[in-house]
């Protein structure tokens, strides 16, 4: 009787104990969305556990299961692919694993995954089959929402401009995005076979290399970073060019943000550093150019002294005197230097100019003869443009720039060759950056000087306008030649551009804004016509430099027979004007003076003398004249330095003149 007790109190127990182990697998499958499910090959009839019933939207043991009604809750695109793939593996006798959609009940639509196997009877045939079935919609959605999240980020590096890389620690590229091709003309695969160094200039190795080095100890030692977010390096590409790259990068860390790589981004701004290279250029130009501006007014003082009583000097020494010759010297010299003024007045576009309507064929077909003299073993080719539009400009500044272009053409040839000089129309449009010129779209005229010389390889090409560079030998040229050129064509709005090629010559394209047909003045010019040697008229000279003032006086004097007032400035001029009991007939003042402009003093006497001609006289340039008031091409104005004969000259044609100069 004990005995069966016992029995009865143990077959409890494990009827317990069995019932509190389902219990918890029940809670487990709950727990993951995992059930399990057999099935019976021949009735097709299926069991489920509580968690499979729950995965389809049904409550547990709510109906009996067979095989063709879980064939009906299976996602219509996926039912052909679960049902052949079940039989399949029953019919090889191999377990399964796959992943489907199913429908459930609630109008839901889920992931899920099978697993499973088949048992089979003494005779090896399949008799039940055993599974699993688990819920993966959550996993499956995440994936979904990282593959687009990929997909985007890869659509994004693949097509844009920028490239896209990453690097483990050790400096060995891991990734590098397509656009590299576009960039560097290595596609991603050679960047990523060969070391960092080999797509960096030397300098710019050393440069990354510690930049990365800073950047990991940084992360490592917790620092705030105060390395810059950009620094720019020299990157090679596959032709051999070096581009001028921006690189910006981040730290790639894993969950516990240790640093496990580095995200970099690399843009190509060689254009940029370019137009930098250019602005700085173009201020160092205009430093120089305002030097020279500054240097020219007391320069040419000193010069029209020495030029002028050199040529007093000339006249009173005998024909045969020991210093004659010394004199002739110190005159040749002085024109030296004058011209080297007038070109570094020219090269920083400063220079005062006489603009003039021309047809650019008449004046290179005046200059054939000149341009033919050049060397015995060159040929001259001349190919004037049919009907070409007017320009205006200085006719003498421009035959500077030609000669300048020709005389460096035959020193490019030094065993002979052929210059070509061609003019024709001209369109620039905004799209013309390949004609590597500054000019704003519009018609202009060309002329094009060209050798089969020697040739300059393209570092020289960029510096060809630089101020004072030179490939000639010591002694053999100033190295303004170009920069004068450039100067003049800017100042007179146009621009001029080169293409050579070593042993292939060289072609110098001027461009000159070409002339509206209705804005071409018909007045005829005057003819020249040879001046007065002087007159009995009287002039006042204003002048703050006493050796030019007394020069200039002497010359008026002596050689105009004039009667000459003289003041050295504004104060001094009222005095004189007011003490005077003859009529003054000319002002001949400064433009730049201490305390009252030459403006200012042509403005107060004109007021005081009624009908006073001015002439003013400057050794600066149009610039600093415009900034004093006036207009060089409206005005009477002699540039300094200048000699006795042209002086007189055009004393002379302002006191004939009908009034035809504007007033002041």
């Amino acid at each position: 009787m004990a005995k069966s007790q016992d029995s009865k109190h143990k077959q409890k127990e494990n009827e317990a104990r069995l019932l509190e182990s389902q219990a918890r697998l029940s809670e487990a499958q709950r727990i993951a969305h995992i059930g399990n499910w057999e099935m019976d090959l021949n009735t097709k009839e299926m069991y489920w556990s509580d968690e499979a019933y729950r995965i389809f939207d049904l409550e547990p043991q709510q109906q009996q299961i067979f095989y063709k009604m879980f064939l009906d809750t299976i996602h219509p695109e996926d039912r052909d692919f679960v049902d052949q793939t079940l039989a399949g593996s029953a019919m090889a006798r191999k377990p399964f694993d796959f992943m489907h959609r199913l429908e459930t009940t609630g109008g839901k639509t889920r992931h899920v995954s099978l697993q499973g196997e088949h048992l089979l009877d003494e005779s090896d045939k399949p008799i039940r089959t055993i599974g699993t079935i688990q819920d993966i919609t959550k996993q499956v959605m995440v994936r979904q929402v990282l593959e687009k999240s990929e997909r985007r980020y890869r659509l994004l590096a693949e097509n844009s401009s920028d490239v896209i890389w990453t690097m483990d620690l050790e400096g060995n590229y891991t990734y590098v995005s397509p656009s590299i091709e576009r960039l560097s003309g290595y596609n991603p695969q050679e960047i990523m076979n060969h070391p960092m160094g080999a797509s960096l200039t030397p300098e710019s190795l050393e440069t990354a290399k510690k930049v990365l080095a800073d950047f990991i100890q940084a992360y490592r030692q917790g620092e705030s970073f105060d390395l810059p977010d950009r620094y720019e390096l020299e990157q090679i590409c596959k032709d051999g060019t070096v581009i001028w790259v921006e690189i910006s990068i981040d730290p790639i860390t894993d969950g516990q943000k240790n640093l496990q790589g580095i995200l970099g981004v690399s843009r190509d701004i060689t254009r940029r550093v370019q137009l930098g290279e250019q602005l700085r250029q173009s201020q160092r130009l205009e430093a120089v150019g305002r030097l020279a501006g500054g240097v020219a007014h007391d320069f040419n003082n000193l010069l029209m002294v020495v030029q002028s009583s050199v040529g007093f000097a000339l006249e009173a020494v005998p024909e045969k005197s020991e210093l004659r010759d010394d004199l002739l010297d110190i005159q040749t010299a002085g024109k030296r230097a004058k011209n080297l003024t007038r070109q570094l007045l020219a090269f920083s576009r400063r220079q005062l100019l006489q603009p003039k309507v021309l047809d650019l064929n008449t004046l290179v077909g005046s200059m054939n003869k000149m341009l033919s003299l050049i060397g015995e073993d060159i040929d001259l080719e001349i190919i004037p443009g049919r009907n070409i539009g007017k320009v205006r400009v200085d006719p003498g500044q421009i035959e500077q720039v030609i000669m300048n272009l020709a005389v460096n053409a035959r020193d490019a040839m030094p065993t002979g060759g052929c210059l070509t000089i061609e003019t024709s129309d001209v369109e620039i449009y905004e799209s013309s950056a390949e004609k590597n010129v500054d000019l704003e779209p519009g018609h202009y005229v060309m002329i094009a000087v060209s050798d089969n010389g020697t040739g300059m390889d393209p570092e020289t090409c960029s510096r060809v306008f630089d101020p004072f560079f030179t490939t000639k030998e010591v002694g053999k040229g100033t190295g303004l030649g170009l920069s004068t050129t450039h100067g003049i064509l800017k100042q007179s709005g146009g621009d001029i551009s080169v293409d050579s090629r070593l042993g292939k010559g060289t072609t110098f394209t001027i461009y000159l804004p070409r002339l509206k047909p209705d804005t071409i003045a018909t007045k005829p010019s005057k003819l020249p016509s040879e001046p007065p040697a002087g007159g009995e008229e009287v002039i006042l000279v204003v002048e703050d430099d006493e050796a030019v003032r007394n020069l200039t006086v002497r010359i008026l004097e002596r050689q105009g027979g004039y009667s000459v007032l003289q003041a050295d400035g504004l104060a001094q001029a009222l005095k004189v004007s007011d003490q005077s009991e003859e009529r003054i007939d000319l002002l001949l003042t400064d433009v730049v003076m201490p305390g009252a402009s030459g403006r200012e003093v042509a403005e107060i006497l004109s007021d005081i003398h009624s009908g006073l001609k001015v002439l003013f006289m400057s050794g600066y340039n149009d610039d600093d004249i415009l900034r004093h008031g006036l207009s060089a091409e409206k005005i009477a104005f002699i540039q300094k330095p200048f000699n006795s004969n042209s002086l007189c000259s055009v004393v002379r044609e302002i006191l004939d003149a009908q009034d035809d100069v504007d007033e002041v």
